[in-house]
C-alpha cells in the first residue's frame, strides 16, 4: 500500500514538472534543454568547483599576506612613492569573497540536486539566483584583483627608480637608510638603481672623512660634496676572486694588476631591475597568473550556475526545464506572436457574435 502511495506521488510530482512548452528554447540565446541527469552532472560539478574555489579563496589570503610582507621589507625605497596596501588589500577581500561565494554555492549546488515538486524548484532557483549575484561579484573582484596585479609591475619599477635614488642621496645622513641599501645590494647583488655609476653622481661619503690634500679628492669635490668614482663597499661582487675594488674605480694605476673594465670587481646590475624582477615579475606576475587561472575558473561557474538556475527557474514555473543565458525574442517573432494574439482575439469576437 506504501509502495503505491509512494509511485501515486511520485507520478504526481513529475507530472507536476513535466514541461508545457518543448520549443520555448527558441526564444534564448545558447539555451539547451537541461534533463535530470544532466542537472545532477551540472550540479555535481559545482559542489567539486565550489570546493576548489574554497581552497583558492585560502590561498588568496595567504597571498594577501606574502605580497604585504614582501612590499614592507623595501618600505624605506616604496613608502612615498608606491601604494603599498592596495594590492594585500584587493587580494585579502578577493579571499574572503570567495571563501564566502563558495560555501553559499555548495549550498545552492545541494538544494538542485533532488527537486520532487514545485516548492522545491522554487527554492533551489532562489538560492541559486543569490549565488549567481554573489558569482558575479566574486568574478568582479578577482578581475580587478588580477589587472592590478599585472598593472602595477610598471608602476611598482618606476616607483623603485624613484625611491632607490632618493635613498641614495640619503645614504651619508641616514644610518637606516645606509644599512638598508648595503643589504639590498649585499643581498640582490646589485648596485646602484641602473648600475654601479649611479654612485658616481651622487655625494654619498662625508667629507669629513676624506683627505682635502689628495689631489684627486680634491679635483671631485664640489662645494662640500664629494663626487668620486667610488661604490659602497656592498657593491662588490662575491664571487670575484681578487680584492674588491670599489675605490678609485677606473684608475688602473691607482690599483696593481687591475684592468678597468675588465678586472671589474663589482655588481653590474641596477637594484631597480633586480628588485623589479623579484617583486614584479616573480610575486606579482606569479599571483596574477594564479588570479586569472581563479577567474576563469569562476566565469565557468557563473555560466554554469546561470544554466542550472534558469533550468530550475523554468521548472518551477511548471515549463520545460530550458536553460539559457540571455532572453532574446527576435523581431520577427514578436510580430508573429502579436497577429497570433489578435487573430485569436478577433476569433473570439466573432464566435461571440454568432452565439448572439
Amino acid at each position: 500500500m506504501s509502495s503505491d502511495e509512494d509511485k501515486d506521488f511520485s507520478e504526481e510530482s513529475s507530472t507536476d514538472l513535466l514541461p508545457t512548452d518543448f520549443n520555448s528554447n527558441r526564444n534564448y540565446i545558447f539555451s539547451c534543454h537541461v534533463s535530470e541527469n544532466l542537472r545532477q552532472i551540472i550540479s555535481l560539478f559545482l559542489i567539486v568547483a565550489n570546493f576548489i574555489s574554497i581552497n583558492c579563496g585560502v590561498i588568496f589570503i595567504i597571498l594577501s599576506w606574502y605580497v604585504r610582507n614582501s612590499q614592507t621589507k623595501q618600505i624605506t625605497f616604496l613608502q612615498d612613492y608606491y601604494q603599498l596596501q592596495s594590492v594585500p588589500a584587493i587580494l585579502l577581500v578577493s579571499g574572503i569573497a570567495i571563501v564566502l561565494a563558495s560555501l553559499l554555492g555548495v549550498k545552492a549546488a545541494v538544494g538542485s540536486r533532488r527537486i520532487e515538486d514545485l516548492d522545491e524548484a522554487k527554492s533551489a532557483a532562489f538560492y541559486l539566483f543569490i549565488y549567481l549575484v554573489a558569482s558575479g561579484a566574486v568574478v568582479l573582484l578577482v578581475a580587478v584583483a588580477t589587472f592590478t596585479l599585472f598593472g602595477d609591475i610598471r608602476v611598482l619599477r618606476g616607483a623603485l627608480g624613484k625611491g632607490l635614488k632618493d635613498s641614495m642621496e640619503r645614504y651619508s645622513r641616514d644610518k637606516n637608510v645606509k644599512e638598508k641599501i648595503d643589504l639590498l645590494q649585499i643581498n640582490y647583488s646589485c648596485c646602484g638603481v641602473e648600475g654601479y655609476k649611479d654612485w658616481y653622481h651622487v655625494s654619498w661619503v662625508d667629507v669629513k672623512y676624506l683627505d682635502k690634500y689628495d689631489s684627486v679628492i680634491s679635483s671631485s669635490l664640489k662645494g662640500n660634496k664629494y663626487y668620486g668614482k667610488d661604490v659602497p663597499f656592498s657593491c662588490c661582487n662575491r664571487d670575484t676572486n681578487r680584492p674588491c675594488v670599489d675605490t678609485r674605480i677606473e684608475d688602473i694605476t691607482y690599483h696593481s694588476m687591475y684592468n678597468y673594465p675588465i678586472d671589474l670587481t663589482l655588481n653590474t646590475i641596477g637594484c631597480r631591475d633586480a628588485l623589479t624582477n623579484f617583486l614584479g615579475h616573480t610575486i606579482m606576475l606569479g599571483v596574477g597568473l594564479f588570479a586569472f587561472l581563479c577567474l576563469i575558473l569562476w566565469v565557468a561557474i557563473m555560466i554554469i550556475t546561470r544554466y542550472l538556475h534558469t533550468s530550475i527557474k523554468s521548472m518551477s514555473l511548471g515549463n520545460s526545464p530550458v536553460g539559457w543565458l540571455i532572453p532574446f525574442r527576435t523581431k520577427k517573432e514578436t510580430e508573429t506572436s502579436s497577429t497570433s494574439s489578435d487573430s485569436a482575439s478577433d476569433e473570439l469576437i466573432y464566435s461571440q457574435e454568432d452565439s448572439d
